[in-house]
């Protein structure tokens, strides 16, 4: 932070924008050179910490540091701001909301289901996301394990990068999964996989705010079914353009998926 100062000191620009989440120290610098021309974006909902309860409160503290050196914090959705304000006691009037947005999807065929081994009457769910723990995919393959003759005629494609991608794929190579479920790795044409798909899926147990693939998705017509975290209630209307279900809880993701 020290470092990061006198670098800021030296170019003394007119704003510094933080994106904020693991950039405690460059968010204190700029607090510590000119709190009035420091902002921070917080494009993830509060994300849990792994540790004990030191470990728990070391981070909390850092978050709470971290935003009062800030002027204004701004959230891509209302409901991941007042988690992070419940959170870190922060003042309601020095946070506001920028949603998410999309470009319009071009119009465009859907690429043919054959190239990535998909029938024409499977049903296509998509998955596009950081392939981390935190995202809950764990919770996907269990609800396909609960019940795998339910999607005798699916498919789940995962879309993604990320430090699950090679155990994930391993997994689904498995019985009853393979067949199912599969990785595509990281895509540059996620939106043509959604296009080709029938419903999209967020299963994030957290660190979750408002899902650029599912604004994608509705944008495109398709179906979302999400866990009600951060702010996907203030994209996906449930049982009008989608449907929520609790985080965590496989049961409830394959009842929704099922029907």
């Amino acid at each position: 932070a020290r470092r990061f100062r006198r670098e800021i000191e030296t170019v003394n620009p007119d704003l510094i924008m933080i994106n904020s989440d693991g950039s405690e120290a460059s968010a204190i610098a700029g607090g510590l050179w000119n709190r009035h021309r420091t902002l921070a974006l917080y494009n993830l909902s509060v994300s849990p910490v792994e540790g004990g309860l030191l470990d728990r409160w070391a981070d909390r503290l850092m978050k709470i540091l971290t935003m009062r050196f800030c002027a204004l914090v701004i959230h891509a959705s209302d409901g991941a701001r007042r988690e992070w304000n419940r959170f870190t006691f922060f003042p309601e009037s020095r946070s506001t909301v920028i949603h998410n947005g999309v470009d319009e999807p071009a119009p465009a065929p859907a690429p043919a289901r054959s190239g990535f081994g998909v029938a024409d009457e499977d049903f296509i769910f998509c998955l596009a996301a950081r392939l981390h723990p935190i995202k809950g995919i764990a919770y996907l393959l269990d609800a396909v394990r609960l019940s795998p003759g339910d999607f005798a005629k699916s498919k789940v494609l995962i879309c993604g990068d990320g430090p699950s991608l090679e155990a994930l794929t391993a997994e689904c190579s498995i019985p009853p999964l393979a067949g199912i479920v599969q990785t595509l790795g990281f895509r540059k044409d996620v939106v043509d996989v959604i296009r080709m798909s029938d419903c999209l899926l967020v299963t994030s147990v957290a660190s979750e705010n408002l899902s650029l693939a599912a604004l994608e998705a509705l944008m495109l017509g398709k179906p979302v079914i999400s866990t009600r975290v951060g702010g996907m209630a203030e994209a996906v209307l449930n049982e009008e353009t989608g449907l929520f279900v609790p985080p965590k809880s496989a049961e409830a993701l394959r009842d929704a998926m099922v029907r």
